[in-house]
C-alpha cells in the first residue's frame, strides 16, 4: 500500500510527481529513482553576480577552483556605463600580475586598429580605450576564458568582444604567457577609470556537453 519512489502499489503505476519535480537517479532508493525539484539543465551555473552602488574601477570573482577535468569554460558577462571618455577594462586571473598576453588586433566599426602595445600587459584586455570615445556611454562586453589541459602550452586563453553605440569590436588574445593556470580560482575585472552606478557583471561556468 502506498507509494514508493511515485510508484504506486495500489494502483501499479507511476504517480504523476509534484509540480516542478523530475525522476532522478537515486541509487540508495529501492528502486533507484525518485522524485525530486526540477533544476537548471546543469549546463549554466552561475559563480558570481555584481551591480554596482557606486563608482568603482575593480571587481573579484571568487570561486570553488575550476580546471580541465571539469570540462567547462567560463563566461563573463558585462553590461554598463563608463565614467570617463577613455576607459579601458582589463581582466586578470588568479590575481596574476607575472604573467603577460599577447594580443592581435580589434576589427572595429571603423577599419581595423592594430594595438601594438599590448604585449608584455599583465591583464588581458577586454576593451581598449578606443572603444569608449564618448562620456558617459554604455558599453556591454562577453568574455570567454578557457580551461585548458595541463601541459606546457600557454594559458588560459581569453577571447572578448565589446560593443558600444558609436563602436564596435572584437579583441582576441592568445593565452597568457604563464604556464601554471591548470585551474582558475578567481577573475579580477579592472578598469582604467570607473564604472557607473549600475553597472552589472556576472560570470558563468558553462559546461561542455
Amino acid at each position: 500500500k502506498g507509494d514508493i519512489l511515485g510508484f504506486s502499489t495500489t494502483e501499479g503505476r507511476l504517480a504523476v510527481g509534484a509540480n516542478d519535480t523530475v525522476l532522478t537517479a537515486d541509487s540508495s532508493q529501492t528502486l533507484g529513482i525518485k522524485w525530486a525539484v526540477a533544476g537548471g539543465s546543469g549546463l549554466w551555473s552561475v559563480l558570481g553576480t555584481y551591480e554596482a552602488s557606486s563608482e568603482e574601477a575593480s571587481k573579484t570573482f571568487t570561486f570553488t577552483s575550476i580546471d580541465f577535468d571539469d570540462d567547462a569554460a567560463l563566461l563573463l558577462i558585462i553590461d554598463g556605463t563608463v565614467s570617463n571618455g577613455t576607459n579601458t577594462l582589463e581582466i586578470q586571473v588568479d590575481g596574476d600580475t607575472s604573467a603577460s598576453y599577447d594580443g592581435q588586433t580589434i576589427q572595429m566599426l571603423q577599419g581595423t586598429q592594430t594595438l601594438a602595445d599590448i604585449q608584455n600587459q599583465t591583464s588581458a584586455v577586454i576593451a581598449p580605450a578606443a572603444l569608449f570615445a564618448e562620456s558617459p556611454e554604455g558599453f556591454f562586453a562577453i568574455v570567454w576564458i578557457s580551461l585548458h589541459k595541463p601541459g606546457s602550452q600557454d594559458r588560459p586563453m581569453i577571447n572578448a568582444s565589446t560593443v558600444a553605440p558609436a563602436q564596435r569590436g572584437s579583441l582576441q588574445f592568445w593565452g597568457s604567457s604563464d604556464t601554471g593556470h591548470s585551474d582558475i580560482a578567481s577573475v579580477t575585472i579592472l578598469s582604467q577609470a570607473n564604472w557607473e552606478v549600475g553597472t552589472r557583471m556576472t560570470l558563468y561556468k558553462v559546461a561542455r556537453a
